[in-house]
């Protein structure tokens, strides 16, 4: 039995089965454009997306960035 816990994405809960790295989280969304992450009310650079690890109770933002004209 998998004991879930929640982080909030975007505004909304989310379950989080297990601790996992941002990187980890955006392949599970199957986020792969450039994307502005925020974790509990910080901006994160590309190359910490290996190095921070989300834990349940988290807040993060995810946008993505398109291109237009």
């Amino acid at each position: 039995m998998t004991n879930l816990s929640f982080i909030t994405l975007n505004g909304q809960e989310h379950p989080l089965s297990t601790p996992c790295t941002i990187r980890e989280l955006l392949n599970t969304l199957q986020i792969k454009g450039p994307v502005v992450v925020e974790h509990n009310g910080t901006a994160l650079l590309p190359q910490q997306f290996d190095k921070i690890t989300i834990h349940p109770g988290d807040q993060l933002e995810l946008v993505a960035i398109v291109a237009g004209g």
